[in-house]
C-alpha cells in the first residue's frame, strides 16, 4: 500500500514535471514565432513572462534582449543581454554592437575582445572588433578587416571600406586609395559605393567642387620688364612690383543640389616707380551651383558658376572701380573615378572697363577642361581644349580663336614642389582692315618647398610671354621672374 502510494505520488510529480516543461517550451515558442512575423511586441511579453516565472532560464533574458533590440530599446536590451553572457557568447557580440553605437569604442573592444576568446576568428566579431579599434584610432585595426575579409567574402566590402578609413586617418595614402578603390570596383554595396566615393574626395580634393573649403594666402615679388605695363595713367615703366592674393571658398549648403561660395582678393603695387605710382586693387566671389550625382560607371555634376569681379585704381582723386566683369558659366563634371574628371563649360562674360571703354564688352568661351589628380590636391595635370571670342566696343580688339592650355603641378614627399603652365591662343581679327592675325604663347614655371603638415609655401618663378602679330609693329615680349611666399590652407 505504501508503495503504490508512492508510485502515485512520483507519477503524479513527473506530471508536473512535464507541465512545466512543455510551459517553458511553449513561451520559447511562442516569441520565437512572434519574432519571425515580426511581432516583437508580442514576442517580448513572452520572453519577459518567461523571465519572470523561470528565472534561472538564461534562454528567456537573451531573446527577450533581441526583441528590445527590435523595438530599438539598447538600454534595455543592454541590461537583459548582461543576464546571459554566461550562456550565451553572442549576448557579449550584441553589447559590443550596443557600445558602438553609444559611441563607446574601448567598452565594445572589451565586449569584442570576451566573444572572440570564446568564438576564435568569427568574421563578424573580428570585423567589429576592427570598427572599434578604428574609433580608438588604434592602427591595429587593420589586422582585424583583413582577417575578417579573409575569413568570410561576403564582409569583404564592408573590410575594405574601414580598412580604407583607418589607413586615411593614418595618413597611408596609397593603401586607403587602394582600399576605397576595390570597394567602388567590386560596387556590390550602394550605400558604401557612394561613402567611399565621398571619402576619396576628400583625400584627393578631387578638383573644385569637391574642396568642402580651401584657401590660400601669398605675396609675390616680382620683377616685370613689359615697359607697356601701365602703373597709373600717367606713366608706363618696367620695374619691381609687389602682389598680395587671397583666395577663399567654402561649401555653405550640402545636399542635392550643393552650393559653394568664395571669394578672392588681390593688390598689385609698383616698387620703386618714379612719380609715386598707385597700385590696383580687385576683389570678387565665386558661386557654384551644382548637383552631384554619382552613377554606376560614371559621376556626374551639372551645375552653374557666377563670378563677379572689381578693380580699384587711385587715377588722383581717390580708389573708383575703374574695371568690372561679370561671368556666368554653365559647366558639367564628369568624374570617371577619384583621379580623372573632366569639365566641359561655356562662360558668357561680360567686362566694362570705364577708363578705356574700347575694350569693354563680352566674351565667349567654349571650352574642355579634362584633368588628372595625384595623391594631394597640388599633384594634378590639366589640359584645356577651347574656341574664345572677344567682342569689344572697338573693332579693332574683336577676335576669336582656339586656344590650348596645360596646367601641371607635382608635389613630391621630400617637399618639393613644381608647378608649370603652357598656353597658346591664336586671335583673329577679321573686323579691321586689313585685317591681321596674332599668335600668343604664355609659358609659367616655379620650383620651390611646401609641406603640407606646416602649410607654408615657398616658391620662386618666371612668367614667359610672346605675342606675335602679322601686322608690324605689334610684336611684344614679357618677361616677369618672381619670387612667392605664402600658404595653401
Amino acid at each position: 500500500m505504501k508503495f503504490r502510494s508512492f508510485s502515485i505520488a512520483l507519477a503524479l510529480l513527473c506530471m508536473a514535471t512535464n507541465v512545466l516543461a512543455a510551459s517553458r517550451e511553449g513561451l520559447i515558442a511562442e516569441g520565437e514565432r512572434a519574432l519571425m512575423v515580426g511581432n516583437a511586441i508580442v514576442a517580448e511579453r513572452a520572453f519577459i513572462n518567461g523571465m519572470n516565472t523561470y528565472p534561472d532560464d538564461p534562454r528567456f533574458a537573451y531573446y527577450a534582449a533581441i526583441a528590445a533590440l527590435y523595438l530599438d530599446r539598447p538600454s534595455d536590451a543592454e541590461r537583459r543581454f548582461l543576464l546571459a553572457t554566461e550562456h550565451y557568447p553572442r549576448a557579449e557580440f550584441f553589447l559590443g554592437i550596443i557600445a558602438l553605437d553609444n559611441g563607446e569604442s574601448a567598452e565594445a573592444l572589451a565586449h569584442f575582445d570576451n566573444y572572440l576568446k570564446r568564438v576564435p576568428r568569427d568574421p563578424e566579431g573580428e570585423l567589429l572588433k576592427g570598427v572599434a579599434l578604428l574609433g580608438m584610432s588604434d592602427p591595429k585595426a587593420v589586422d582585424h578587416f583583413n582577417l575578417a575579409a579573409q575569413l568570410e567574402k561576403s564582409l569583404r566590402t564592408y573590410a575594405l571600406f574601414y580598412r580604407g578609413l583607418s589607413q586615411f586617418e593614418h595618413a597611408q595614402s596609397d593603401g586607403a586609395d587602394k582600399a576605397l578603390r576595390a570597394v567602388m570596383r567590386l560596387g556590390d554595396q550602394p550605400a558604401l559605393l557612394q561613402l567611399a566615393e565621398q571619402t576619396l574626395d576628400v583625400m584627393q580634393n578631387r578638383g573644385d567642387i569637391a574642396a568642402i573649403q580651401w584657401a590660400e594666402v601669398y605675396l609675390d615679388t616680382i620683377y616685370d620688364d613689359n615697359v607697356n605695363r601701365e602703373y597709373d595713367r600717367f606713366q608706363k615703366d618696367d620695374g619691381m612690383r609687389m602682389q598680395l592674393r587671397a583666395r577663399y571658398w567654402k561649401q555653405v549648403r550640402s545636399g542635392k543640389p550643393a552650393l559653394i561660395a568664395g571669394a578672392w582678393l588681390a593688390h598689385d603695387q609698383p616698387v620703386g616707380v618714379g612719380g609715386g605710382a598707385s597700385g590696383r586693387s580687385s576683389f570678387g566671389g565665386l558661386f557654384d551651383l551644382g548637383y552631384y550625382k554619382p552613377l554606376d560607371r560614371l559621376s556626374v555634376d551639372p551645375g552653374v558658376e557666377f563670378e563677379p569681379a572689381f578693380q580699384l585704381f587711385d587715377g588722383g582723386a581717390g580708389y573708383k572701380i575703374n574695371q568690372m566683369d561679370v561671368a556666368l558659366r554653365p559647366r558639367l563634371y564628369l568624374f570617371k573615378d577619384h583621379e580623372r574628371s573632366t569639365k566641359l563649360f561655356y562662360e558668357f562674360k561680360y567686362v566694362n572697363d570705364f577708363d578705356e571703354g574700347f575694350f569693354s564688352g563680352p566674351r565667349h568661351v567654349l571650352a574642355v577642361r579634362p584633368s588628372w589628380t595625384g595623391r594631394n590636391r597640388r599633384t594634378y595635370i590639366s589640359a584645356l581644349m577651347g574656341l574664345q571670342a572677344d567682342s569689344t566696343d572697338a573693332d579693332a580688339y574683336r577676335s576669336v580663336g582656339p586656344k590650348i592650355s596645360l596646367d601641371a603641378q607635382g608635389s613630391l614627399p621630400n617637399g618639393l614642389l613644381v608647378e608649370m603652365t603652357a598656353s597658346y591662343r591664336k586671335a583673329f581679327y577679321s573686323h579691321v582692315s586689313p585685317s591681321r592675325q596674332e599668335d600668343a604663347l604664355l609659358g609659367h614655371f616655379g620650383i620651390g618647398w611646401w609641406k603640407p603638415e606646416s602649410k607654408f609655401v615657398l616658391l620662386a618663378g618666371t612668367d614667359q610671354e610672346v605675342h606675335l602679330s602679322s601686322e608690324a609693329g605689334r610684336d611684344y615680349r614679357v618677361r616677369m621672374y618672381w619670387l612667392r611666399l605664402g600658404a595653401y590652407l
